[in-house]
């Protein structure tokens, strides 16, 4: 009998990151947190305030998924721009929480740095890893 390996679901990050960071930041009273628009695509027509949440690659080992994740922050001024992704940056270490979406601390963080945007909108740029904890398929 040859060695299988297990069937393993890991965790739909955009999805969980998008739903964490659109509840956060409603839940805040900062004015650079308001009406700002949270998802892993550019909309069309663009928004005033963006969060744009990408999987860019990782690692998966056993149980484990490490997915890196590039975040990028779109705002109306400069000013708004680095205190929206100073915000996102901070919330992003508030999300460990030891469930199976975020179960170890992030380990790398890059940013946030300006980036040129062919829109000529002020965005910043971060990337960041998160742990997160797989699941067995059942009956597999």
């Amino acid at each position: 009998m040859s060695w299988q390996p297990a069937a393993i679901v890991y965790p739909d990050i955009e999805l969980a990151l998008t739903a964490r960071y659109r509840a956060a930041l409603d839940a805040l009273a900062a004015p650079h947190a308001e009406g700002v628009f949270v998802s892993n695509r550019v909309p069309s027509p663009r928004r005033d305030r963006m969060v744009i949440v990408r999987r860019d690659g990782g690692t998966q080992a056993e149980m484990r998924d490490r997915p890196r994740v590039t975040i990028r922050v779109w705002a109306k001024s400069e000013t708004d721009a680095n205190n929206l992704a100073a915000l996102v940056m901070a919330l992003a270490a508030s999300f460990v929480d030891g469930s199976p979406i975020v179960a170890c601390p992030i380990a790398g963080r890059s940013g946030p740095y300006p980036v040129p945007d062919e829109s000529e909108q002020p965005l910043r740029m971060m990337t960041v890893e998160f742990h997160t904890r797989g699941a067995l398929v059942q009956g597999v």
